[in-house]
Protein backbone atom coordinates (compact mmCIF):
# COMPACT_ATOMS: atom_id res chain seq x y z
CA UNK A 1 0.00 0.00 0.00
CA UNK A 2 0.73 3.48 -0.64
CA UNK A 3 2.94 5.17 2.55
CA UNK A 4 1.62 8.67 3.01
CA UNK A 5 2.83 9.80 6.53
CA UNK A 6 5.78 8.69 8.49
CA UNK A 7 6.05 9.21 12.24
CA UNK A 8 9.61 9.24 13.56
CA UNK A 9 10.43 8.95 17.21
CA UNK A 10 13.86 9.21 19.29
CA UNK A 11 14.90 6.85 22.33
CA UNK A 12 16.43 9.96 23.21
CA UNK A 13 15.89 13.79 23.99
CA UNK A 14 19.17 14.62 22.61
CA UNK A 15 18.06 13.74 19.01
CA UNK A 16 15.52 15.38 17.03
CA UNK A 17 14.11 13.69 14.44
CA UNK A 18 12.36 15.36 10.78
CA UNK A 19 10.63 14.17 8.27
CA UNK A 20 9.65 15.60 4.87
CA UNK A 21 7.85 14.13 2.21
CA UNK A 22 10.07 14.32 -1.12
CA UNK A 23 7.59 12.53 -3.72
CA UNK A 24 4.58 10.38 -3.71
CA UNK A 25 5.75 7.81 -1.23
CA UNK A 26 9.12 9.05 -0.58
CA UNK A 27 10.24 10.30 2.43
CA UNK A 28 13.33 12.25 3.66
CA UNK A 29 14.58 11.61 7.82
CA UNK A 30 16.59 14.20 9.07
CA UNK A 31 18.38 13.52 12.54
CA UNK A 32 19.71 16.48 14.63
CA UNK A 33 21.71 16.12 17.34
CA UNK A 34 21.21 19.01 20.19
CA UNK A 35 24.87 19.01 20.83
CA UNK A 36 27.81 17.17 19.77
CA UNK A 37 31.07 18.22 22.33
CA UNK A 38 29.66 14.79 23.58
CA UNK A 39 29.13 10.85 22.82
CA UNK A 40 25.35 9.85 22.50
CA UNK A 41 23.19 7.61 21.01
CA UNK A 42 19.36 7.18 19.85
CA UNK A 43 17.45 4.69 18.38
CA UNK A 44 15.04 5.74 15.64
CA UNK A 45 11.56 4.05 15.52
CA UNK A 46 10.15 4.93 11.95
CA UNK A 47 6.29 3.64 11.33
CA UNK A 48 4.33 4.41 8.44
CA UNK A 49 0.72 5.57 8.95
CA UNK A 50 -1.92 3.04 9.37
CA UNK A 51 0.86 0.24 10.00
CA UNK A 52 1.69 -2.21 12.50
CA UNK A 53 5.18 -2.62 11.46
CA UNK A 54 7.52 -0.76 12.55
CA UNK A 55 11.76 0.09 11.59
CA UNK A 56 14.62 1.09 13.30
CA UNK A 57 17.49 2.70 12.78
CA UNK A 58 20.32 4.33 14.84
CA UNK A 59 21.88 7.82 14.90
CA UNK A 60 24.67 8.56 16.89
CA UNK A 61 27.21 11.01 18.07
CA UNK A 62 31.45 10.36 18.27
CA UNK A 63 33.69 12.86 19.46
CA UNK A 64 37.44 12.78 18.25
CA UNK A 65 38.30 11.20 22.04
CA UNK A 66 35.96 8.45 21.78
CA UNK A 67 36.78 7.09 18.38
Amino acid sequence: YPVKHLKVTSSSPDFEPKVQETGAGQFKISIQPKETNRPVAAILTIQPDDSPKKFQATARVVTATTQ
